[in-house]
């Protein structure tokens, strides 16, 4: 009995013993089989923040430099060789010739006045002597004489955008200013105010402040006031220009500073008010019942007395 009972025991001992190591292998195959902890993307130590954050800086001034060298899609300058050019800036010539004849007639009281995009850009094609329609000219990309090269002129609905090619530390660029027109409301007594606002300034696709163009232009604004007078005399003439120029001249001053400024210029024996400014994009009008797709232009409406 006692030779039976140890065979017995050590049957026993001998299932505990495989039973124990059935626990064990399948311990082993479950912690094998475990999803395993993954580390965490985020860094663990100062050094890492610190290698992430200039990374990131890094990215954010590459993306920042390309954007400021990107050409907006909108900015197509005129090509001043062209002869459909030289043609529209003719048109804008006589434009202006015919406003300041219509203004000096006594016979004439309303005059309505108009302008398209591509007639002013065509004017500037030619006076600022760009070499190439291309949206980045080639050559020396920036006149040495103005500070700005191949300038562009893009009108929305109460919206004007003056664009130009400048010079910066990063490269030539494209520099762009939004200005919003409108005319204040006005009666017998209150003569029409205009104002304009600097709603955005942009080099290349990348924002900037307002304020920067608005105090440099400030401080520039003495040394164009001979430009301007030169400008005024030739459209309008020497005795005009004598008269006319401190006029415009302190009509911008109320500009860069956010003021409304008057729309009345007098002349030796002669006003003329300006009783609206309409800035519109490409849009359709009706006329006698016939629907005519119009350009971009501006609409300015007179009265002189």
């Amino acid at each position: 009995m006692a030779t039976c009972y140890h065979n017995r025991k050590g049957i026993a001992l001998k299932n505990t013993s495989s039973s124990s190591n059935l626990a064990v292998f399948t311990q082993a195959g479950a912690n094998n089989f475990a999803p395993t902890r993954r580390r965490g993307l985020l860094p663990r130590t100062f050094t890492g923040w610190l290698l992430t954050l200039l990374v990131l800086l890094f990215i954010l001034w590459v993306v920042t430099w390309l954007s400021m060298l990107a050409t907006p899609p909108w900015y197509r300058p005129m090509n001043p060789n062209s002869q459909l050019t030289q043609h529209r800036a003719g048109q804008a010539q006589a434009a202006l010739l015919n406003l300041r004849n219509s203004a000096q007639d006594p016979t004439i009281s309303r005059i309505t006045w108009r302008m398209t995009a591509s007639q002013i850009n065509s004017l500037l094609a030619l006076a600022y002597g760009q070499t190439s329609g291309s949206a980045r000219p080639a050559g020396p990309a920036v006149s040495k004489s103005h500070g700005f090269q191949a300038p562009f002129v893009r009108l929305q609905n109460g919206k004007i955008t003056i664009a130009a090619v400048v010079h910066t530390a990063i490269g030539n660029s494209v520099a762009s200013v939004t200005i919003s027109v409108t005319t204040l409301p006005h009666s017998m007594t209150q003569p029409p105010m205009g104002h304009l606002v600097i709603e955005s300034l942009h080099l290349g696709l990348a924002p900037l402040p307002p304020a920067l163009i608005t105090s440099r232009l400030s401080d520039v604004l003495p040394r164009l006031t001979p430009s301007i007078q030169r400008m005024i005399a030739m459209y309008a003439g020497a005795g005009y220009a004598r008269t006319a120029g401190p006029q415009v001249i302190a009509s911008i001053r109320d500009i860069l500073a956010g003021k409304p400024f008057p729309l009345t210029i007098s002349f030796r024996y002669r006003r003329v008010t300006i009783t609206n400014i309409q800035v519109l994009g490409a849009h359709t009008s009706v006329a006698g019942g016939i629907r005519r797709r119009r350009p971009a232009e501006i609409l300015i409406k007179l009265r002189s007395d």
